[in-house]
């Protein structure tokens, strides 16, 4: 189950992390989870504040912007000899990724006993922050139904991936869900995209 956290923010995205990580150990599978540390054109990420959630959580950390930046900083390497932008690692760079996280991989299992000398998996730690994010979910057209639907319509597309769309004034979305919190994902363009007029309200209690 990959990640992706920003570098723009990294204390805001180190929050992120520590919540989103303790969700992941807890699945009933016990999903093993390494972190990766890549970097932007000056040489930054946020590593600093990541590794201390990966620190509390005793999980593995690779980082590849350690091993090429001393070299790019150096002269030795250009930055386009492993990225492919501003951010992301050409084919060499993610070659590289590969290599240091199999090997990261690979220094784990040659010190692992035989299977049936194998300890038990630890407990996990208690939250590094809160758990108040620890359950989550993502509501959307696919994954439930609208109680009531006036002048809404499906959509498949969009950043947010299945919703609802509307251009009628007036419309009317009701969708059912349980939790303390609430948080809205809309999809905004640089032209008038109209107001919406959200209520929360308990089933007893109907807005």
């Amino acid at each position: 189950m990959p990640l992706t956290f920003t570098q723009e923010n990294p204390i805001r995205g180190g929050r992120s992390l520590a919540f989103a990580s303790p969700q992941i150990l807890k699945l009933p599978n016990n999903p093993a989870v390494m972190y990766l540390y890549t970097m932007n054109s000056a040489g930054g990420n946020a590593q600093e504040w990541h590794s201390k959630v990966g620190t509390h959580y005793g999980l593995p950390m690779v980082s590849f912007r350690d091993a090429p930046w001393p070299r790019i900083e150096a002269k030795e390497l250009e930055w386009e000899d492993v990225e492919g932008d501003e951010v992301h690692p050409n084919d060499r760079g993610h070659k590289y990724c590969a290599d240091f996280v199999t090997s990261a991989i690979q220094k784990v299992l040659s010190d692992l006993p035989a299977d049936h000398r194998l300890p038990p998996i630890p407990p996990i730690p208690a939250p590094m922050i809160s758990d108040v994010f620890e359950f989550t979910t993502i509501l959307n057209s696919e994954s439930t139904t609208a109680t009531a639907s006036e002048g809404w319509r499906l959509t498949e597309g969009g950043p947010f991936g299945p919703g609802w769309q509307t251009d009628t004034p007036g419309s009317v979305l009701r969708i059912p869900f349980e939790g303390t919190t609430a948080s809205i994902s809309f999809w905004r363009i640089k032209r008038d995209m109209g107001l919406s007029l959200i209520h929360i309200s308990e089933p007893t209690r109907p807005y």
